[in-house]
């Protein structure tokens, strides 16, 4: 049996063989031409490599069911014409012959990897793409999921037509286990495995709004802070949860202050939605609140540029290499509300990431505040050009920008941000809108 399919392996290489020019010019010039085509169908694998970890997830996976659709029609129509132009054998023909068709089958499904190795390029330089993408935590993956595509494979005495359905099974696993890298990547990225961006969630409880325990509990004031991130399709990707305290003797003055709360949470860009519940423990009255959290594809910015913080209120804190807003014994309270006094100053905090380097390796950054009424700008403040980095762990160039009281009358006001990158000529204007009264 063996024997017969030696030959029939044989007979599909002089097929291809025969068709092929004979010439010594020809061979040259057939050669060029296989080159080339797939040299083109390596680049395009190249290429998609090279593109997928620059991709939202969410757009690889509309975009590839797609591609692996197109990938399986080329797989079936690309064999029919090479049939009919006398490129392989018609393989319905040797079933006259005295072969098990296992055995046919078998050698059919070897012919057809062969006849069109285009896609198998393809498919492995989208592999490569998705392993960039997933990182390490892909390949561990990959190491528990590839076993089961090779199933059957391993055993020493196995039929062909066993091999053959081994065969398919194996580059159906493939395939669904190019998918699961991106469920695996969604999976590990909405978990904070795979970015370590860190965002704030700042609450800010009106003290108005909280009662005043009676006379023995004065010093017992308790508040429950609940919170939960979800991400576009409801799933929880960042809890917060803590109870505070207020110092004793401070329920006399609460009615006039706010409690402020700052907590952080760990998130992949994308839309996500923040609800957060604030529990009064003596009383038991709650308050929600609910509101869009946006965190930006900064890799794919032609700027990175953070969000920009405006704080009128600084307050005594220990030196924290994790809390960017701390610097000096100060820590910087973010102003949630964009309203702010005419006799406070207000100082505008924001961070410029991986400047780029000239020829000298010194990074060339300048910005300004720009103030509108409308359409109208009444005030602007000098430019100040920064020219190293600041916090070399985050790689970024840190801005504070302070406006002194009574710079501009009240009303309400657009902060136009100018940053220009001077060496890679790249810009930036984030705005923000706050009220001067």
């Amino acid at each position: 049996m063996n024997e017969q399919i030696r030959a029939i392996l044989w007979a599909q290489f002089r097929t291809i063989r025969n068709y092929l020019p004979r010439t010594g010019w020809g061979t040259i010039l057939t050669a060029l031409l296989s080159a080339m085509w797939y040299g083109v169908f390596v680049s395009i694998a190249v290429s998609i490599g090279l593109a997928i970890p620059d991709v939202p997830v969410a757009t690889l996976e509309l975009l590839f069911p797609i591609g692996l659709l197109a990938v399986l029609l080329f797989w079936q129509i690309f064999p029919v014409m090479t049939l009919s132009s006398g490129w392989s054998l018609e393989l319905s023909k040797l079933l006259v012959y005295p072969i098990r068709q296992g055995a046919l089958f078998g050698v059919e499904v070897l012919l057809r990897l062969t006849t069109a190795p285009e896609m198998i390029i393809v498919l492995l330089g989208a592999l490569v793409g998705l392993l960039t993408l997933t990182r390490l935590q892909a390949i561990a993956y990959a190491a528990l999921l590839l076993p089961l595509a090779v199933t059957g494979l391993g055993r020493r005495r196995v039929r062909l037509g066993w091999i053959a359905l081994s065969a398919v099974s194996a580059f159906a696993a493939f395939v669904r286990f190019m998918m699961s890298l991106l469920y695996f990547h969604r999976m590990m990225s909405s978990r904070g495995m795979l970015w370590n961006v860190v965002v704030p969630i700042d609450v800010a409880v009106p003290g108005s709004a909280v009662p005043i325990p009676a006379e023995k509990d004065k010093d017992k004031l308790l508040l429950d802070v609940l919170g939960v991130v979800r991400d576009e399709q409801g799933r929880p990707v960042g809890r917060i949860r803590q109870t505070m305290q207020l110092p004793p003797g401070s329920t006399g003055t609460v009615g006039s202050r706010q409690i402020l709360y700052q907590s952080a949470v760990t998130l992949p860009p994308g839309r996500f939605s923040v609800k957060v519940v604030v529990r009064e423990n003596t009383s038991g009255l709650m308050g929600s609140f609910e509101a869009p959290v946006l965190v930006p594809e900064l890799k794919q910015a032609p700027l990175k540029v953070s969000s920009v913080l405006l704080s009128t209120q600084v307050q005594p804190a220990k030196e924290s290499k994790d809390n960017p807003l701390i610097r000096n014994g100060e820590q910087m309270i973010p102003n949630l509300t964009h309203i702010v006094g005419k006799d406070q100053k207000m100082t505008f905090y924001y961070e410029v990431y991986d400047p780029a380097a000239g020829d000298t390796a010194v990074p060339a950054v300048r910005t300004s505040l720009a103030f509108y009424r409308g359409k109208v700008k009444v005030f602007e403040t000098p430019v100040i050009e920064r020219d190293r980095v600041d916090d070399v762990q985050r790689k970024a160039a840190v801005f504070r920008l302070e406006l002194a009281p009574g710079s501009l009358p009240p009303g309400l006001y657009t902060c136009q941000v100018n940053i220009i990158d001077s060496v890679s000529q790249k810009f930036a204007f984030p705005r923000l809108l706050f009220l001067l009264r």
